[in-house]
């Protein structure tokens, strides 16, 4: 972070050491995708973004640790939650924090990227014991 000396303002600078280690080549790129592609599951998906408001800034700003572990816990809780109540399953999603908007001023959120299902368990009539994953889509409800 940067402090204007004539106004005050804050503002969020990127430096190259800040963003880890120089671009990985092409053929490394490829081959990692290749095998994320493997992984998908056959439902769609879906971009959800979860947003504080800009008032709890400066709490954020000053208690980082505490402030974006509760809002990836709250996140995951409701996505978590809403799959179990709703779609009576197990969701899977990824969630990726950004801390500024467009403008580099600071806007905590988080993109997930959640799938269109959820992973359902589905006990058999002979045992208790044995169950099987089966996949349901949140089309389907």
């Amino acid at each position: 972070m940067e402090r204007c000396d004539t106004c005050g303002s804050l503002r969020i600078s990127i430096t190259p050491a800040e963003t880890g280690t120089a671009q990985m080549p092409a053929y490394t790129r490829e081959r990692w995708l290749d095998k994320r592609k493997q992984e998908i599951l056959p439902v769609p998906y879906f971009h959800v973004v979860f947003t504080l408001p800009h008032e709890l800034n400066c709490v954020i700003l000053n208690h980082k640790r505490l402030m974006l572990n509760c809002l990836f816990a709250a996140v995951s809780q409701t996505l978590l939650k809403f799959a179990k109540n709703k779609l009576n399953g197990t969701l899977g999603f990824l969630a990726f924090l950004h801390t500024w908007d467009q403008k580099l001023m600071a806007h905590f959120h988080l993109h997930c990227l959640v799938a269109g299902g959820v992973v359902a368990m589905a006990v058999s009539a002979g045992s208790a014991s044995r169950a099987t994953i089966c996949l349901t889509s949140a089309r389907s409800r």
